[in-house]
This record gives C-alpha cells, sequence and structure tokens, in this order.
C-alpha cells in the first residue's frame, strides 16, 4: 500500500522509558516514606482515603532476585545546557507560521509546496499494479525522487499524465524498488498554502505589544522548552548510568519478558500504521532488524526490573491520586492534546503502560537527585550526527542509533558482549503485576 502524505498526523504512540519531558508543579506524584503528604485530620480526609491509595500490582516482584542495585548515589551526571539564539527564535517563529498556512483551491500550473489530490495508477514493468482514487501528495518533497516529483510541473487541476520513471533499489515502495514503473495519474485538485507574516498587525492579534515583544516572549518560551528538555534528558542519563553500575542476570521472569515484547510489537505496529505502511514495510524503512527489536525488550525488561528494585530498596510509593495527576499533566501537553480527556489517553495507550511511565518518570527524578550535576554548553553541529560518507547506507539505522543512543563516538553499534541473545533463557518465576 502507498503511504498517504498527509496535512497533519495523530501523535505516536511509541512510549520509551519515559513519557515527555516535563516539570510537577502538582504535588509530587510519587509518594517517599519522607515526602509530601495531606496534613489535615483524618475526619475531613476521609473523602481522599481511595486517591491516596497506594496503587500496588504492577512493581515486579523480588525484582531484587534479577538485579543487584549498584552505587547510585553520588553519581556524575551532565546536564547540557541548550543556549537560545537568535536564530533558534527565527526558526520557531517560521515554524509557527507555517502551521498557520491557509490551503485554497488552485486552477494555476504546479508548484512546490502545493498539495495535490491524485487518482493514481501504476503499474511494475512485469509486476504487480495497483490504483489510488484519493492520494495526497506534496510536490517538492522528494517523496518518490525528483525525477517523479518533475513530471508534475507546468500541469495543474484536471490533467493527466503518463510516464514511466525507473527507481533505485533504495526506494521505499518495494514493489517499485530496483524496478521500471508505469504511471497514469490525473490531478484531480490542487491546494496551495498562503502564509501570514511576521507584521504589527499580526503579533497585536496575538496579544504582543510589538514584533520585538513577541520575540521576547518565544525567547522565553523557548528557554524554558530547553530547560525542561535539558533536565529530562539529565535524568534519563542518571536512569542509565545507575543500571549500568547494577548487575543484571541472564535470565528475566517469562512473563514480563512476553509482556514486555508483546508491547514493544504492538508500539511498532502502531508507528507502522500511522505512516500508513504494514509493520514489515516500516521495519525496513527503518532498518529495523530482529536484533533491534530484541535489544528493545531486553533494555524494557531490565529498566522494569531496576525500577521495581529501586522502589522496594527506597521504600517509594505511587499512589492513585498522583497516577491520577500524572494523567493529568499529560492532558495539558501539546503532544497529547488529541486527547479529550484520560479515558481516551488511557484506551489508546494503556492503563498499565501510564502507570509504569509514572513509576520509571519518578524513579529518573529520585536518581536526578541524589547525583552530581555538572552543567555544559551544549555545542551541537551538523557533524554530531556521525552521518555515513555510503550513500546507500541505511539511514533508519543511523536515525534509530541516535534516538536510542545504539551508536559510539565512532559511529559504530557497540559489540554484542554476548550476556543477552536472542536465546537467553527465562524462568517462570516472578511476577508481571
Amino acid at each position: 500500500m502507498i503511504r498517504q502524505n498527509l496535512k497533519a498526523s495523530l501523535p505516536s504512540f511509541h512510549l520509551k522509558a519515559s513519557l515527555p519531558s516535563f516539570m510537577l508543579l502538582l504535588c509530587p506524584l510519587v509518594l517517599l516514606t519522607t515526602g509530601c503528604s495531606k496534613k489535615a485530620d483524618d475526619a475531613e480526609n476521609a473523602k481522599d482515603t481511595a486517591s491516596d491509595e497506594v496503587i500496588t500490582g504492577y512493581l515486579i516482584e523480588n525484582a531484587d532476585k534479577y538485579v543487584e542495585l549498584g552505587d547510585y548515589r553520588g553519581m556524575e551526571v551532565i546536564r547540557d545546557v541548550y543556549p537560545v539564539t537568535d536564530e533558534d527564535v527565527e526558526g520557531e517563529i517560521y515554524g509557527r507560521l507555517q502551521e498557520e498556512a491557509e490551503w485554497t483551491e488552485s486552477a494555476d500550473p504546479v508548484e512546490d509546496g502545493d498539495l495535490l489530490t491524485l487518482k493514481l495508477g501504476w503499474a511494475v514493468d512485469g509486476g504487480a499494479s495497483g490504483t489510488e482514487d484519493d492520494y495526497d501528495f506534496e510536490l517538492g518533497m522528494w517523496e518518490y525522487g525528483e525525477e517523479f516529483d518533475s513530471q508534475f510541473y507546468n500541469h495543474k487541476a484536471g490533467d493527466t499524465l503518463q510516464f514511466t520513471t525507473t527507481f533505485e533499489d533504495d526506494i521505499w515502495q518495494d514493489d517499485w524498488a530496483g524496478n521500471t514503473v508505469s504511471f497514469d495519474i490525473q490531478i484531480k485538485s490542487v491546494q496551495r498554502p498562503s502564509y501570514p507574516e511576521l507584521t504589527e498587525e499580526y503579533v497585536k492579534e496575538k496579544g504582543y505589544d510589538s514584533i520585538d515583544a513577541y520575540n521576547d516572549a518565544v525567547r522565553a518560551e523557548l528557554e524554558s522548552e530547553f530547560e525542561t528538555s535539558s533536565e529530562q534528558a539529565a535524568m534519563d542519563n542518571a536512569l542509565q548510568q545507575a543500571m549500568a553500575l547494577s548487575t543484571f542476570k541472564d535470565d528475566f521472569p517469562q512473563e514480563l519478558y512476553d509482556a514486555v515484547a508483546d508491547v514493544v510489537h504492538t508500539s511498532h505496529e502502531l508507528d507502522a500504521q500511522e505512516w500508513g505502511m504494514t509493520p514489515q514495510e516500516y521495519y525496513e524503512m527503518f532498518g529495523i532488524t530482529d536484533e533491534i527489536i530484541q535489544d528493545e525488550i531486553v533494555s524494557d525488561v531490565q529498566t522494569k526490573l531496576f525500577v521495581s528494585a529501586l522502589y522496594k530498596a527506597e521504600d517509594m510509593q505511587l499512589t492513585q491520586s498522583g497516577y491520577q495527576d500524572y494523567i493529568s499533566y499529560l492532558l495539558t501537553l501539546e503532544d497529547y492534546a488529541f486527547y479529550e480527556d484520560a479515558a481516551g489517553l488511557e484506551a489508546t495507550i494503556g492503563k498499565e503502560n501510564l502507570i509504569w511511565s509514572a513509576y520509571t518518570y519518578n524513579a529518573q527524578k529520585f536518581l536526578y537527585e541524589q547525583a552530581k550535576i555538572t552543567e555544559e554548553i551544549f555545542d551541537y553541529t551538523l557533524e554530531d550526527l556521525e552521518v555515513p560518507e555510503d550513500p546507500d547506507a541505511d539511514m533508519g539505522e543511523v536515525i534509530i542509533g541516535l534516538e536510542d543512543e545504539y551508536l559510539e563516538d565512532d559511529g559504530e553499534y557497540p559489540e554484542d558482549d554476548g550476556e543477552f541473545t536472542d536465546d537467553s533463557e527465562f524462568t517462570d518465576d516472578g511476577e508481571d503485576g
């Protein structure tokens, strides 16, 4: 199936070790034995008993049988500081202007940036064929390469095109890779965007006295976002360092492993649906191999074991009211604006996943508070991407490596130490809530 190129898409539901970063302004979601709690008398707060009930049945029982915690107090953790530059402010404002585009029907010859709705017919020389009646296609994105896009110039809504294109082997549409494909296309409609300009009138409509005042407000917002991202990244690092200092056995509770594997596969399937692909097409496009999925499962299993053992060692707890506060805050975030209420969020992502995210976030926060924090200015350059010189390199693997920190400084995957492999043994003792 051909992926639809939509103007908007749903947020991704792929859950990593934690949900998007934010600072908790409410009563902490996790109650330590010496932490925050309501101080009013018992009679006045009797109605809150149920909401303050400790959540149980999710942390892994006897997790300390599978992981020996290291000395996580006093770890040295780097916190990157991201200075906000004038270019950052300009880029953010440009992006906001782009998001406010108004789309109108155009009868003029198409140009880059137009959104074309096509009746698309295609046939591989000596192979498969297919049709799409309402295929949205943004010209200039080179979704199928520059040569494909070039066929549309000087045409307009109502025109028909017939042409052939020979694709390279790395085209993401499997049926077309390395083949000559004939196309029979009708341009059903053309929508052209128009963008607002940054003027005094525009910013006053936004509630600002001047362009300078608007720039200052955007800068302040970016500084707040960068501060939050910086703290979350450092918290993530604190968790990873603490796990690296711990010793994991090379077997896990089978029930836990199966549950995590199901979540990982489901999350990838949801991502594939968002891209309009089958899971196999999605895996091939992004270079996701069985080994990468296995590593992801093992990492998530280890994280649950570590978090469970840490909660037991530090006598940490999560309450029902804390969980509800967590959900309420998520619903205020841009990534979750799609959801109208907690029920919708839980129905899509799953209550168990959200509870585990709350557990993990607060474990990160606890470890961060125990660490020795060193701030460093983050000087990001394109060279940091370690983009391979080989034009045939699988960029999916590069992107995944960057996102999940699989890559070492030399841009290579770390060598497998043999501790965990596809044929690792798993035991049936221990429980996964």
